[in-house]
């Protein structure tokens, strides 16, 4: 069974938090559902983009707000979406620089670029979830789940400039989960209502 739609339906309840967000009310252990704008589901409701779960003692505000400002050499997030603004412009010297470590001028110039594009069109929901093997095994559960349902992102999506195949074909920020694992059961969907 597909829990792709429980779940978009379920995470409509939840808060929304932007790059603005205060560091206190994030300061939980859980998970963060990421959002694009223009990115959307057969009805026009929001699709969910990338899926994932705070570090075992970390707390959601060092997803949402690192996703705003952070690193690439820290975030994934970050360094997709890095990598598809550079080759969606047809700059594949660029894309293959920034997936090395280290900073150049054009390196730094495109790490602005990601901060501003995420701070533009990203947004968050987030949910509690105290256990961090459950964030880990939720996280991936979700991510799998939203691959399977094979929701079509936009045509002009960034993600289809993706030097990454998962991410082009899965339509979700992500590289990881998306072509193999277990998806969502019922007793997880429970476990994520409790996080509201």
């Amino acid at each position: 069974m597909n829990f792709a739609p429980r779940l978009h339906a379920l995470l409509a309840r939840a808060p929304v938090h932007g790059p603005d967000a205060a560091r206190e009310a994030l300061a939980f252990p859980g998970l963060a559902f990421a959002y694009e704008a223009g990115e959307t589901l057969a009805d026009g409701a929001p699709r969910i983009v990338r899926v994932e779960a705070s570090s075992p003692r970390g707390a959601v505000a060092d997803v949402v707000l690192g996703a705003y400002a952070g690193m690439r050499d820290r975030w994934a997030f970050r360094r997709l979406v890095g990598d598809a603004l550079a080759r969606g412009r047809g700059d594949k010297a660029l894309a293959e620089r920034w997936a090395r470590p280290g900073e150049d001028a054009a390196t730094a110039d495109l790490e602005a670029e990601v901060s501003t594009w995420m701070r533009e069109r990203v947004a968050f929901r987030t949910l509690v979830v105290d256990s961090p093997e459950m964030r880990r095994q939720l996280a991936a559960r979700a991510t799998r789940t939203l691959a399977l349902a094979r929701v079509r992102p936009s045509p002009v999506w960034r993600g289809l400039a993706s030097g990454a195949k998962a991410v082009r074909e899965s339509g979700l920020w992500e590289t990881h989960h998306v072509a193999s694992g277990i998806a969502l059961v019922e007793a997880d969907l429970l476990v994520l209502k409790d996080g509201l």
